[in-house]
């Protein structure tokens, strides 16, 4: 529910022209969801499922998640079509649903890979239940995938940069520049 009230307000205030960059606030959002999760497992193990504090983590985890890819992924969009023509709109939204698929995929791969392994070495180690094992196993996986956050924000950061297209001006001005590609 919050990624779907995030993507309409980021849409009516982000204009692509500009050096304005919701994506990265919003990659920082996914990343406190992401550590506000690591919370709420650590929360459980120590004071049950069931404690305010857990229940509470879990809950501002996901409004946060919400928030920050509502807020990420529409100017990343915006952005992987910005000075694309009208014609190449409808194979550039397929490359993306591809890449964002493929992506996905891979990156799930090596998480899942951190927490069976993380788990496997927990049950090594401890005499303990299996469930405290399987959550360390998740939260392991989990601190990977801030890494792999902050690590895609940053280099996001340096690397991209919008280019103005040919002939506009260095401010936009109010009058129309382009139609904007609805694509995705």
């Amino acid at each position: 529910m919050a990624a779907i009230r995030a993507i309409p307000t980021i849409r009516d205030t982000m204009d692509v022209r500009r050096r304005e960059r919701p994506d990265i606030p919003g990659v920082a959002l996914a990343t406190t969801g992401l550590v506000a999760l690591v919370h709420g497992f650590t929360r459980a193990e120590t004071d049950g499922w069931n404690a305010g504090w857990t229940l509470g983590s879990f809950v501002a985890s996901a409004v946060l998640l919400g928030l920050g890819t509502g807020t990420a992924f529409l100017p990343a969009m915006s952005l992987a079509t910005h000075g694309l023509r009208a014609h190449d709109a409808g194979i550039a939204s397929a490359i993306i649903n591809t890449s964002q698929q493929v992506g996905a995929s891979i990156g799930t791969a090596p998480l899942n890979t951190v927490a069976a392994s993380a788990t496997a070495a927990w049950l090594l180690d401890h005499a303990g239940p299996t469930n405290q094992a399987i959550v360390h196993g998740y939260a392991t996986a989990v601190w990977w995938a801030v890494g792999f956050l902050v690590v895609g924000a940053s280099l996001a950061v340096t690397l991209v940069r919008v280019r103005r297209p040919a002939g506009t001006a260095a401010e936009p001005s109010d009058g129309p520049v382009g139609e904007p590609l609805l694509v995705h």
